[in-house]
């Protein structure tokens, strides 16, 4: 027998029994074409059976028809997706920008040498999983995903992937829920150097990021109006803020004193100062990092070391909601676009506790029966009016059942008064 009958005689690889359109028989397994638009392309099946091959030739047609390929989705590697993410950080001028290679760092580590397409739950949860055994913070982790999930939604958009896979759910509680009374404000202020004192008070007025505040120029104070505007882009959430400093006095005085100290200044200079809070030894504007390392300083003499420069965000947030100011305004002062963001920051102290049930008792002495003699004589006045209802009725005494009526209307003006 010649070497090549051998050969034949020993594949016993099953053929197909019929041919069929764009499916062919190469190198023991079956390849499906395709073509789409003047492309042709071709894959192995990786099989031999000729239904699993046509499903796949019917797949891959069904996804170009819809924009994407599978053969080139299997080629989308973590590069891709961190090259799509950091672009689009750039083109929306995104101020993480800088930090994302840094935040991707641990899944690039883990996913770089997986295809996208193989990125799914149980990879993600076993990267969780590695990252809090690693002592990492469940914030971090947290943040880590997001990045991951928007990577994965824009190559979706951009037709690397054909889809964003299901995420591990990672539970962060860890919002703050400091304050600074007005007092504790006042003991930082006494420790922190002159420059920065109004800069401190200014945080507590208004509410605003210590950024926001540091980068204020005189041109963003309308003096005619009295109001100050946060443009656009220095604004966390790209959109302008208005704070009308005229209707707060104490704010008012403040920004009054910075002109007149400014004016003075540049009076001496013989040079225009365009911000409203700098440096008195050479007028450059305050850093905020300097001011940070004021603010720990001072906190620590004060032994209030537990407070942050944000937390006098909280404080406003407190003070606003406490007189009385609607919501909305709050928001809009502050720079919220959710009542989610507004009740995180409006922390409910005991002091608030305590006073809403000494409210209740107030209203409850001077409202509802508290010793048994009144709850005697409340009783037998029910009773003389139901005897009388039944009277006019025409119905003998004690023949109709209670009447309920003085007790609904009494129970509903108590829930009225307590809402």
């Amino acid at each position: 027998m010649s070497k090549n009958a051998e050969d034949r005689s020993q594949d016993s690889t099953p053929k197909p029994k019929r041919r069929e359109r764009g499916i062919f028989w190469k190198r023991g397994s079956l390849w499906v074409e395709y073509g789409w638009r003047g492309r042709r392309y071709r894959e192995p099946a990786k099989t031999t059976r000729l239904t699993q091959a046509r499903n796949l030739r019917n797949r891959r047609l069904e996804e170009l028809r819809r924009g994407i390929h599978g053969r080139d989705l299997e080629r989308t590697t973590f590069a891709d997706l961190e090259r799509g993410l950091i672009d689009d950080y750039t083109a929306r001028a995104n101020r993480s920008l800088t930090s994302i290679p840094r935040r991707l760092a641990h899944l690039r580590a883990a996913f770089e040498r997986v295809p996208a397409v193989d990125i799914g739950f149980d990879r993600l949860n076993g990267f969780v999983k590695a990252r809090l055994e690693a002592s990492a913070s469940r914030s971090t982790v947290q943040y880590e995903l997001r990045l991951l999930h928007r990577a994965f939604v824009l190559a979706v958009r951009a037709g690397k992937v054909a889809h964003v896979p299901p995420f591990p759910t990672v539970t962060v509680s860890n919002a703050r829920k400091v304050f600074a009374a007005p007092g504790e404000l006042e003991r930082i202020v006494a420790k922190i150097p002159e420059d920065f004192r109004p800069v401190v008070r200014t945080l507590g007025l208004t509410g605003w990021r210590a950024r926001e505040v540091l980068g204020l120029r005189w041109c963003d104070v309308d003096g005619p109006t009295a109001t100050v505007k946060l443009p656009v882009e220095r604004s966390k959430n790209k959109r302008p803020r208005f704070f009308p400093y005229g209707a707060l006095p104490p704010l008012a005085a403040l920004i009054a004193e910075r002109r007149a100290r400014t004016e003075e200044r540049e009076r001496e200079l013989g040079r225009v100062i365009p911000t409203v809070f700098w440096r008195s030894r050479d007028r450059a504007p305050l850093s905020y990092d300097v001011f940070r390392e004021a603010w720990v300083e001072a906190a620590k003499e004060a032994r209030l070391s537990h407070l942050r420069p944000h937390d006098l965000r909280r404080s406003a947030a407190r003070a606003l909601v406490r007189a009385g100011v609607n919501e909305r305004v709050v928001m809009r002062l502050l720079g919220w676009e959710t009542p989610a963001m507004l009740a995180r920051y409006d922390i409910l102290a005991t002091s608030d506790l305590e006073d809403g049930v000494a409210r209740l008792g107030a209203f409850l002495g001077g409202h509802g029966p508290k010793t048994a003699p009144a709850v005697e004589a409340a009783e037998i006045r029910e009773d003389e009016a139901t005897a009388e209802d039944a009277a006019r009725r025409g119905y003998e005494d004690g023949a109709t059942p209670r009447n309920r009526t003085a007790d609904t209307v009494i129970f509903s003006h108590v829930l009225y008064q307590l809402s």
